[in-house]
């Protein structure tokens, strides 16, 4: 049995300093303003269902979110201490998608984050 312990980091506010829901609605509203009448019949179908219809309409760029260095930092030691790290959140899986492959590219020896199925 091993001893070490993974690190779980939730990504809106931890990882980065924003929370990409927001995000995600400033940036399809400010295209297309008139969606804000379709916001209530969204989200009485569910958040999941509002997020969704939000990455329809809006991609992140994962290279230009606000890191949170110290978060970053705590992530590298912790991984040169042989620690599994696991991106957990509440985001859409697109955008959590694009933030492990940015970490995958970012030059490491080994990425810094995984994503897991849970």
């Amino acid at each position: 049995m091993s001893n070490i312990i993974p690190l779980i980091v939730d990504l809106d506010h931890t990882l980065i300093d924003t929370d990409l829901l927001y995000e995600s609605s400033m940036a399809v509203l400010k295209k297309s303003p008139w969606l804000i009448l379709l916001y209530p019949f969204w989200f009485a179908k569910g958040k999941g269902y509002l997020k969704e219809q939000l990455v329809k309409r809006f991609s992140i760029d994962a290279q230009t979110l606000p890191y949170i260095q110290d978060t970053i930092d705590y992530i590298i030691e912790r991984k040169k201490q042989g620690s599994p790290i696991i991106l957990a959140t509440a985001s859409h899986k697109d955008y959590a998608f694009e933030v492990v492959k940015h970490f995958k590219h970012v030059k490491t020896t080994k990425p810094l984050v995984t994503m897991s199925k849970i």
